[in-house]
């Protein structure tokens, strides 16, 4: 499994943006209900208004908090914004050329490590739109199954960024845009860093299938129609 940063900033990061994900189902009734009991409590003095507004703030204050507790304690919305924040920091060391450090990544959820050009394009669509209805990932090209580096050259860099741009555009539906990063090694060698983002308002789909894909650990499945009607109705 993938080794999640706990840096305080990384953590205050990931907490701000679960508020975010969550203001209007909790955040917002939350501070909403803390206004009115205030008001109520020092601004009003007919009794019964008094009461009913109190009351009803105190209603909104365990709405929230409650709906706030389950959603922190499922941590089902911070488990994503975690594996966000992870390959943003995947990315941030591709453009480092921390080449070592993919060497070293096991595969899952949001890796795959390819030893070389994947040749039948099919395959290739079916994992980039898995990626994509998952969490988004990367793709390591020239690593094998067993963390050995295969390093491969400029020219097969070129070829494998073309054939997935035209993945990207032509196969699956809607189109995704990818970010390829080369991490060179010497003499033109190293490896190619495939960053596939997440679909955010509508999963995508192989375009000659018409079936949707998503990553469950480092497997690629078939999503239930269930499943497609839950995306969409997820946004981040």
């Amino acid at each position: 499994m993938v080794m999640i940063s706990k840096s305080a900033k990384d953590n205050t990061i990931i907490f701000l943006q679960f508020l975010k994900i969550n203001f209007f189902k909790a955040v917002l009734p939350l501070l909403t209900g803390i206004l009115i009991y205030y008001l109520a409590y020092y601004f009003i003095w007919l009794l019964w208004l008094k009461t009913v507004l109190m009351v009803g703030g105190v209603f909104f204050i365990i709405q929230g908090a409650v709906f706030l507790g389950l959603s922190y304690a499922m941590r089902k919305d911070l488990n994503t914004l975690k594996r966000f924040r992870f390959l943003e920091g995947l990315k941030k060391e591709a453009l480092d050329g921390k080449l070592e450090n993919f060497l070293t990544k096991d595969e899952e959820e949001i890796i795959d490590r390819k030893r070389q050009m994947i040749t039948d394009p099919k395959k290739l669509a079916k994992l980039i739109t898995a990626m994509s209805n998952r969490f988004g990932g990367v793709i390591i090209f020239g690593v094998d199954d067993f963390k050995k580096p295969s390093f491969i050259d400029g020219e097969e860099r070129e070829k494998i960024e073309k054939q997935i741009g035209n993945i990207c555009t032509t196969s699956i539906s809607p189109k995704v845009i990818p970010e390829p990063i080369s991490i060179i090694k010497e003499n033109d060698l190293g490896i190619l860093t495939v960053f596939i983002p997440r679909a955010k308002k509508e999963p995508i789909q192989v375009i000659n299938d018409g079936i949707y894909y998503h990553r469950i650990g480092s497997s690629n499945r078939i999503m239930e129609e269930d499943e497609v009607k839950k995306y969409r109705k997820i946004k981040y």
